[in-house]
């Protein structure tokens, strides 16, 4: 029987006016389809045009925006994390007072270090060669042994030894390599072991350096590390028993002029023997906390030494690839015992204010007096250890390989090897792709929409965030290029807060580009808003998976900074994703996301300022032919990505989204503003970010071919530039005498080695960028020449010698066509081209003396062909003499165009005398 109230539609006028019309609306059509399909568990067998429908997002109450004031909160929030970050890469112990030691009778008390070496600056700079560094250092040293040596403990024996060394080896890089030579350079050695019972097989090295370059004190490069040698050496021998290896302490007394004494040391000394260890202590900056940024090679069980007695630890792997990768302009001893005594150790320095690192700014009060409690502390805890583990035994049974490592916020030291590394990573990776996957399948039920559909969306979004990471680098990219052009280079020299504006926010510009326009003109969305952000979240997650997946096939150890971000994202969606938060009825899912922040966040804020306050302060000391904005905007793109990779996608969520993104251009534009049009962007300042020059005064003479007559004379002041800025034209205003400086480039292509008075091999690159005015006459105190010996000398043969000051060059140019077949220096030659002579080779001798000077005599061999024409000169020979530690010889015309720079240049002067011979 047929109920009378269930009509038919066309019986019922109330309903076909009424029901049908609402239904044909397409939105309550659409939110009904979405409603029905959610509760059936069927709902999967729509039609394929169903499946590829799009609908128009409705704005219900499962919809979850941030209102604008919480966009605020949360930018407050990060800049407390960013601090945090800073305030753990700067943290310091406390100092200990030598009041103190009573009670802390194996500490190692900073107060002492720190009144040593208040004692040993007071010498003033210490140059090899040089009287400071030849005597009054030594015998500050040998008096600091022997106060320690009259209270050591009977356990210990203490041997010292002051010797001397003669040698030759190679240093440097093709094409810039050279002959490093050296006769008599000291080094002050001390050996700990114990007085009674068989001598230890097994030695551990610790080494630093005192002398200093021409116009620094060297309070941190190296004069802290030598007092903190000094105070461990002290800790050790009061120590009661004995330790189970020997302890060598070399204070070595010429690294700055090209690691030269370490290698007399290693390849000479008896004691050299047997060592199996090293810590190596130097520095690149002012104090600070000393970083571990080499360490191997390929000895795991050195970083688990490290990791298990380093007090403060703070080292990274990324530093040590780096650093051998060329990214930094300095060397360390480190190299010379690794490459010519095959020993593992670890290298540790100071990179923090690495603006007056060379210069007379690095002095005794600007060290902050927490650094001498922190490396004391690392450094003594290490040396005991050490000396005491069974891993330095001769025959121990060592794992080898590459090794990762860096500490998590000075917490602790984190370490494993590269094959471990390698399956975290894929793991990791691996991880990461299920939980998105099963991500996307809760939100596909979630919203009644088949999986393909969420996978479609994920493509999409996917396309989006590449593009716009793309548009952001490219932004940093193209200002670097502008800033260039404008003549803006380094202008975040000293004020490290312009990269937020000049680089940071161009790039959050590019990042957020792609959310912003995604949200706001695509008016159709098979998705809610909620599940949208988290696409864009999953899909730089997928990015990063990529990227560490590649980074760890291409065993780029620095990897780990990609897989600390994974980590925790994974753990935050992992959690979402378990508690099924994902629903877009659940709103939890952000909570678990801002928590899963903090960390990293704070990880990457402290790896911010470890590559910050590292790496630009030798922008101003790489050269005038290098970019170090391009440098610097790959940086700050690089670690953008990571302080905000997970967050700038969050903009979708905000109510007004365009005032945010408003907010970062604001931020750009008054930055930029700042930059271009204000003082601010000025890069220097006076004592704490000076700008580098070397002048060198100089008088050259070019001798002809045959009766040494004159060909050219003249005299000057040579300019070898040092960074981006140093064309004659930028402190023109300043230095009228500027107005007269001349190119040689024209002189490179006429005179070997461009005609100019280098320091070093690797200065070749920086040659053709060198300016020269034209002034009076220097004032040498010692004659420079090359006299050649033709008595008794072998045919074919060519001898000469060499007289000057005690750190002098050797250019050798064969001529065209010809090359050394042998020579006195070296049992290898190597080959390189001489900048603009693509035709010729030459080669650079780099001579040191120390602490007695004489005349040096060498020969060489060319393979001369018996028809050679005899009036054509064979061999191009010139000599540099470096008056590097002779400033009362500075002439007074010299002394008022020093003086005539502003304060915030820092000058590196000297008196040249430069001689060119053909034969």
């Amino acid at each position: 029987m047929e109920d009378p109230q269930q009509k038919p539609p066309e019986d019922n006028p109330e309903s076909s006016q009424n029901i049908y019309p609402k239904l044909r609306d397409s939105s309550e059509r659409r939110e009904l389809r979405r409603r029905w399909t959610s509760s059936n568990p069927y709902s999967h067998c729509d039609t394929e045009a169903d499946e590829e429908e799009q609908v128009e997002r409705p704005k219900t109450s499962n919809e979850m925006f941030i209102p604008f004031w919480v966009s605020i909160i949360v930018l407050g929030l990060g800049m407390l994390l960013f601090y945090t970050g800073t305030v753990a890469f700067q943290a310091l112990p406390n100092i200990k007072l030598i009041a103190e030691e009573q009670d802390n009778p194996d500490a190692f008390i900073g107060e002492r270090a720190r009144n040593m070496l208040r004692e040993f600056v007071n010498i003033g700079p210490k140059v090899v060669g040089s009287e400071a560094n030849e005597v009054l250092a030594v015998e500050f040293l040998l008096r600091e042994i022997e106060n320690i040596q009259s209270i050591s403990h009977s356990a210990h024996t203490i041997e010292v030894d002051v010797s001397n060394h003669d040698g030759s080896f190679f240093l440097g890089r093709l094409p810039y390599s050279s002959v490093a030579l050296y006769h008599e350079l000291q080094n002050v050695i001390v050996r700990v072991k114990p007085s009674t019972g068989p001598t230890p097989a097994a030695t551990l090295l610790v080494n630093s350096h005192y002398d200093t370059v021409p116009t620094s004190p060297g309070a941190s490069d190296a004069g802290i590390m030598v007092v903190v040698m000094l105070e461990t050496l002290r800790k050790i021998v009061q120590i009661r028993t004995p330790m189970r290896h020997n302890i060598v302490f070399l204070f070595n007394g010429a690294e700055e002029i090209g690691l030269k004494a370490a290698h007399g040391f290693i390849t000479q000394h008896p004691w050299r023997h047997n060592v199996t260890a090293l810590v190596n202590l130097d520095s690149t900056g002012n104090g600070g906390r000393e970083i571990l940024f080499q360490a191997g090679p390929g000895a795991p069980w050195l970083l688990n030494l490290y990791a298990k007695y380093a007090k403060h630890p703070y080292g990274a792997a990324m530093g040590e690839e780096l650093f051998q990768n060329n990214f930094v302009p300095s060397d360390t001893d480190f190299r010379i015992f690794r490459d010519f005594g095959g020993i593992q150790g670890m290298d540790m320095a100071y990179a923090y204010n690495g603006y007056v690192y060379h210069t007379k700014f690095d002095r005794f009060e600007t060290i902050h007096e927490g650094t001498y409690q922190h490396t004391g502390d690392n450094v003594l805890a290490l040396v005991k250890g050490m000396a005491n583990s069974p891993e330095l035994d001769i025959n121990a049974d060592l794992g080898t390989g590459s090794v990762i490592f860096f500490d998590f916020m000075g917490w602790f030291m984190i370490s494993y090897t590269e094959v471990v590394a390698m399956i975290i990573n894929i793991l990791i990776a691996i991880l990461q792709f299920v939980i998105i996957g099963f991500s996307m399948y809760l939100m596909a039920k979630s919203e009644g929409v088949p999986f393909k559909k969420v996978f479609k969306e994920l493509i999409k979004v996917l396309i989006a965030h590449l593009v716009s990471i793309v548009v952001g680098i490219g932004l940093c990219f193209l200002l670097m290029v502008i800033y260039d052009a404008a003549g803006r280079p380094l202008s975040y020299y000293s004020e490290l807060w312009l990269l937020y504006g000049i680089y940071f926010s161009p790039f959050y510009l590019g990042l957020a580009l792609g959310p912003m326009l995604y949200f706001t003109l695509k008016k159709k969305h098979p998705l809610t808003v909620s599940h949208e952000v988290q696409l864009f979240l999953h899909s730089h997650a997928l990015l990063l998976s990529v990227l560490l997946i590649i980074t760890t096939g291409a065993r780029i150890r620095s990897a780990y900074i990609i897989l600390v971000a994974l980590i925790f994202y994974c753990a935050s969606s992992g959690l979402s994703t378990i508690f099924r938060l994902v629903n877009h009825r659940r709103l939890g899912w952000i909570y678990f996301h801002i928590i899963g922040l903090v960390l990293p966040f704070i990880f990457s804020a402290y790896l911010c300022n470890v590559a910050f306050t590292t790496f630009i302060p030798m922008a101003a000391r790489i050269g005038p032919d290098q970019y170090p904005d391009l440098v610097i905007a790959a940086f700050c793109s690089l670690i953008a990505i990571f302080l905000g990779g997970f967050i700038v996608p969050l903009i979708g969520l905000c109510t007004r989204r365009w005032w945010v993104y408003g907010g970062i251009f604001g931020l750009f534009s008054v930055v930029g503003i700042i930059l271009l049009a204000t003082p601010v962007g000025f890069p220097y300042r006076a004592e704490t970010s000076p700008q580098r020059y070397w002048i060198f005064h100089t008088n050259r003479v070019f001798y002809s071919f045959g009766d040494d007559s004159i060909r050219k004379s003249d005299s000057g002041y040579m300019l070898l530039p040092m960074d981006r800025n140093s064309q004659p034209s930028f402190i023109q205003s300043y230095v009228p005498e500027m107005e007269k400086a001349l190119p040689v480039e024209e002189d490179c292509a006429k005179e070997i080695f461009c005609g100019i008075p280098l320091y070093r091999s690797s200065m070749t690159s920086q040659a053709q960028f060198s300016h020269w005015i034209p002034a009076s006459e220097p004032h040498l105190n010692t004659s420079v020449t090359l006299t050649r010996i033709i008595n008794q000398i072998p045919a074919g043969r060519l001898a000469f010698q060499v007289d000057g000051p005690s750190r002098m060059a050797i250019y050798i140019a064969p001529a065209k066509g010809l090359k050394i077949t042998n020579w006195s220096f070296h049992p290898d030659i190597p080959q390189w081209r001489i900048p603009g002579m693509p035709d010729r080779t030459g080669y650079f001798i780099a001579r040191t003396a120390g602490k007695t000077n004489r005349p040096y005599s060498f020969w060489i061999e060319l393979d001369t062909p018996t028809d050679w024409p005899e009036n054509t000169p064979q061999v191009s020979i010139g000599i540099v003499g470096h008056f590097t530690y002779h400033d009362e010889q500075i002439t007074q015309d010299f002394r008022r165009f020093l003086d005539s720079f502003p304060d915030w240049a820092e000058v590196t002067p000297w008196m040249v005398g430069y001689r060119v011979y053909e034969f």
